[in-house]
């Protein structure tokens, strides 16, 4: 400690204990003056996250698919057998995926005639269901049914890098240069959340000290702090 004046004063102070403050008494021929020094805190500190908006493709059930149609009786009635069936295929956009097709003989399936002509559904692809059956009595209506899905992107804020911070001690992230990544940090302090522009901008609280200006890259920023005491940061 070294005093400021006509007289220079030189004298040390101590902390006791737990205390948050070292008072030190100076006594002059002019009056006494009592000054404080903070004690500022060491290790952990808290920690930090560096978060980015990353795409991800996710499944997602849609309305079932559904399409009604008739079969007429088979030409070959009454002699039918095997290579009569009758082969239907129904197609969606490539963009659905269809799961679990079924058939069945619509719109009144207790119809004895169903029971004779019976119909059965398959995937031919993920876009294409087959229908395969064979029609011995009257023609009949039928409806297919299908599960249907699409693949849609949906945007999450995840985390990229992470770790754990101390007092004193300088550390280094990097964001992204189009705003879509941010710094959280959460220790005993307080809690924050910073965005690429605020980081630049140097918009930050009393206890996040900016230690180097800000190395931009081409696509990235690397920003390096400090974390400090509320009490220490002045």
């Amino acid at each position: 400690m070294v005093g400021t004046g006509r007289t220079p004063l030189v004298g040390s102070y101590g902390f006791s204990g737990n205390a948050v403050d070292a008072a030190v008494l100076v006594r002059t021929t002019i009056g006494d003056q009592i000054v404080y020094a903070k004690r500022c805190p060491t290790g952990t500190a808290g920690h930090y996250q560096v978060r980015q908006d990353v795409p991800h493709a996710e499944v997602a059930k849609i309305s079932d698919y559904t399409h009604d149609f008739n079969v007429n009786q088979s030409s070959c009635h009454p002699h039918c057998g095997r290579g009569d069936e009758v082969h239907l295929t129904f197609s969606v956009d490539q963009s659905v995926t269809l799961r679990n097709p079924r058939v069945i003989c619509s719109p009144d399936a207790s119809r004895p005639e169903c029971a004779l002509n019976p119909m059965s559904a398959r995937l031919l692809n993920d876009h294409q269901i087959q229908i395969d059956g064979l029609t011995r009595t009257v023609g009949l209506p039928y409806r297919v049914y299908a599960e249907q899905y699409t693949t849609q992107q949906k945007v999450t804020r995840d985390v990229i890098t992470e770790g754990d911070l101390a007092y004193g001690q300088q550390f280094s992230v990097v964001l992204p240069n189009n705003g879509s990544g941010d710094l959280a940090i959460n220790g005993a302090f307080g809690s924050a959340v910073f965005g690429e522009q605020m980081l630049e901008a140097g918009t930050l609280t009393p206890w996040l000290v900016q230690q180097a200006p800000p190395q931009r890259g081409p696509s990235t920023t690397v920003f390096t702090f400090e974390i400090k005491a509320p009490s220490c940061s002045d």
